[in-house]
């Protein structure tokens, strides 16, 4: 079988108050594969995924998988099964590489925190030793 993945991202604009916030424009890419590169594609489209989970305001990727030049729906009835199969397969193993991408982002972003809470506490204690080796030499003067 061969694929084709297109990924289609349109262009827009992102507006407050009738003041033009920001502004993008579309973006295609297109990956090609055979037999030996399902894995591949689904790879691709699970970062492609990802990249959508992780956009707050600007527009998503649209997919469109074609097998054998044809979407699943575009197949006649005798095709029909293989490709819609191998559709959902493709699919399936996408979205497993973007939960495995979102979990090893979240991974980073809690070590992240914890980097910084560790700082932050390492900071807030050198203050606290500061103040107090302060406040103790100006009551003992006293």
């Amino acid at each position: 079988m061969k694929y084709i993945l297109v990924c289609y991202k349109p262009s827009g604009e992102d507006t407050c108050r009738g003041c033009l916030m920001e502004s993008w424009s579309s973006d295609f890419e297109i990956f090609k594969g055979n037999d030996n590169d399902a894995t591949h594609i689904a790879e691709v489209l699970g970062e492609k995924m990802f990249e959508n989970a992780q956009r707050d305001r600007a527009p998503e990727w649209d997919f469109t998988l074609f097998i054998n030049g044809l979407e699943p729906y575009d197949c006649g009835d005798e095709n029909w099964a293989d490709i819609d199969n191998t559709h959902n397969n493709i699919f399936s193993k996408a979205e497993l590489v973007c939960k495995q991408k979102k979990e090893e982002h979240e991974k980073k972003e809690l070590a992240k925190a914890k980097k910084q809470f560790t700082e932050f506490s390492k900071q807030q204690e050198e203050h606290d030793r500061a103040e107090l080796a302060r406040l103790k030499a100006q009551y003992e003067q006293v």
